[in-house]
Parts: C-alpha cells; sequence; structure tokens
C-alpha cells in the first residue's frame, strides 16, 4: 500500500516502507537510502508535485525528492 496522492497535504505523516532501485530511477528520483531515510521511520511531508505518471515527495529535513510509492500515510488506524 502506497500514500493516496489525492490526500496529500502538507505537514502529513508518511512512513518509509522501503524502495527498489526500479523506483528510484523511474523518474529521476532522489534514492532515499543514500540520503539516510529508515525503513519504518516516520517522516513529515514537506513539499510535493503531482505528474501525469509520477509523483515527487520532499520531506523536513532532507533535500532528496523521493518517489511516492515508498511512503504509507501515518494515521490512527495504521499506526497501532
Amino acid at each position: 500500500m502506497s500514500v493516496d496522492i489525492d490526500k496529500l497535504e502538507y505537514g502529513m505523516q508518511l512512513r518509509y516502507t522501503g524502495t527498489t532501485d526500479i523506483q528510484v530511477t523511474y523518474g529521476g528520483h532522489s534514492d532515499p537510502r543514500v540520503d539516510g531515510l529508515v525503513e519504518g521511520n516516520i517522516y513529515t511531508l514537506s513539499d510535493f508535485s503531482i505528474g501525469n505518471w509520477k509523483t515527487h515527495i520532499e520531506l523536513e529535513g532532507f533535500t532528496g525528492h523521493y518517489n511516492s510509492v515508498v511512503f504509507d500515510e501515518v494515521s490512527e488506524e495504521n499506526d497501532g
């Protein structure tokens, strides 16, 4: 399950779920593994860009732009 791009909001909490090489190279995204994101950790959305075939996610404290499919939305329902 990945984040629903239609529900993206600045400041929302996202959990990094891990990535593959293909998810990084598709669309020229930054590699969250290289940038120090830790699988399972929660990060705050600072910006995003929704395109026809790809969505870039930016996080507070990081300079990269990441593939949206490597994140889940954090909510009370799925954070318990």
